[in-house]
């Protein structure tokens, strides 16, 4: 340190030191002009003051409480208490935004994770009657004339939509919906569904009703050459005399986000009964 009349000046190694920080954070700090030194026009020195210390603080308060260079840099020549009390406040209603986003990312990774684990323990082409609450979908239109792309066309219009009217989508890729599946060798697909956090006042709902269905996972593509495992569950409901009550749901468990080999993909099968 050295002193030049009533005026105190840090070396750039003390003032380093003295903040914790590194040469390249002063530098980028003096590129943003938020910590200006003084620079010596001879040799390219930099000096700082006592009070430069103190701005420096204030940068890195700011900045830990969630303030961006830009914020601070605005902040800075209005440094009142009214503002710093704005700053608090505004800091605050982000850290709450921060949490639940981070509570929504927690809950959708545990969901995927145990949805997966799930999958991992059932057997393959053998139908099972298991109950289901009320779900909720988001319902687009599919083009079985063109698959590969309607699916593309459809998670895009899902995105759109989703984004427009504020719905919570919690699976996108989640599967398809075909009204009357035995119609054909092949289901038809009505409907790609997206699986939604809750019910939306929207013409697009859809509700999987809560009840009894015959469900069963199978490995293979989603729609195309699948017609074996559609057989297995159709001469099960024949052979049970159950009724059909609702079309046939397809629903990925693992699918492209998962896997690029498709005889790795796992779907299941599920259709209300009686």
């Amino acid at each position: 340190m050295h002193v030049d009349g009533e005026k105190a000046f840090f070396s750039i190694g003390e003032f380093m030191k003295l903040c914790d920080t590194t040469r390249e954070t002063l530098y980028h700090y003096e590129k943003q002009g938020l910590l200006l030194p003084v620079t010596d026009p001879n040799n390219g020195y930099r000096s700082y003051t006592p009070h430069d210390y103190y701005t420096f603080m204030l940068i890195s308060h700011l900045t830990k409480i969630g303030y961006s260079l830009h914020e601070v840099k605005d902040y800075l020549p209005n440094q009142t208490l009214e503002n710093y009390f704005d700053a608090l406040r505004t800091s605050d209603l982000r850290n709450e935004e921060k949490q639940e986003k981070l509570r929504i990312r927690k809950e959708r990774t545990r969901r995927g994770y145990d949805q997966l684990k799930m999958f991992a323990g059932r057997p393959l082409d053998t139908p099972q009657i298991t109950y289901r609450e009320d779900e909720y979908f988001l319902r687009i239109p599919f083009d079985n004339s063109n698959p590969i792309v309607s699916d593309v066309l459809c998670s895009s219009e899902q995105d759109r939509y989703s984004a427009e009217h504020g719905i919570d989508i919690q699976r996108h890729y989640h599967g398809y919906y075909s009204e009357d599946p035995f119609s054909t060798p092949l289901p038809v697909f009505q409907y790609n569904l997206a699986l939604l956090s809750e019910p939306c006042d929207s013409d697009r709902l859809f509700v999987r009703p809560a009840g009894m269905y015959i469900s069963m996972c199978y490995k293979g593509p989603f729609y195309g050459d699948s017609s074996p495992s559609y057989k297995i569950v159709q001469d099960y409901l024949k052979y049970h005399r159950y009724k059909p009550l609702t079309g046939m749901f397809v629903e990925i468990a693992v699918g492209p986000f998962h896997t690029k080999d498709v005889n790795e993909f796992v779907a299941e099968l599920s259709i209300k009964i009686e």
